[in-house]
């Protein structure tokens, strides 16, 4: 599995909340399972979920939503 170790490691030194490798490991064996293309993302963070989303699995496209404005920007900058 594929994951961006600097936003992994800026989500636990300023207690962001981020998918566990176990989770996510699940998550994708579940998704390529069911062969999904779209998924919907409540609550983006610092963007983990959705760039290791689309570097683990067939996603071709995934709508993330986030409340917090900074934390969407944050979101928007890794994400880009």
């Amino acid at each position: 599995m594929i994951i961006d170790k600097k936003i992994q490691q800026y989500g636990k030194e300023h207690n962001v909340p981020i998918s566990l490798e176990e989770t996510l490991n699940f998550f994708f064996k579940t998704i390529n399972q069911h062969n999904c293309k779209q998924a919907l993302e409540i609550g983006s963070a610092i963007g983990f979920g959705c760039i290791t989303m689309a570097e683990n699995s067939n996603i071709e496209h995934i709508d993330s939503v986030e409340i917090d404005l900074n934390m969407f920007n944050l979101a928007s900058q890794n994400i880009n």
